[in-house]
């Protein structure tokens, strides 16, 4: 287990409200029937997937910033969240 994966859960418990707003890159949607990022986190798949993990901190980041949840979303369209080094959050 790495810290990450339990600060993950606790950001999305934070502002999961966001995050059924976002979509997720990780093709889940496919694979799993995710409708929303926050569809990560109602099971372990937010443990085990860096992508859906960097996604919902940079969500988490970026609300801290002020920004909305449209610009959340562009920005996560835009592939931002890769930036984020889950070794450090």
């Amino acid at each position: 287990r790495f810290p990450w994966q339990v600060h993950v859960y606790q950001q999305a418990a934070r502002i999961g409200n966001v995050l059924y707003q976002l979509p997720c890159y990780c093709r889940c949607d496919r694979s799993l029937g995710h409708t929303s990022l926050r569809s990560c986190y109602e099971g372990v798949h937010g443990t085990e997937c860096s992508t859906c993990a960097k996604e919902a901190f940079f969500a988490s980041q970026q609300l801290k910033l002020g920004k909305n949840v449209t610009q959340i979303r562009e920005a996560i369209g835009r592939h931002e969240y890769e930036s984020i080094d889950l070794d450090k959050q």
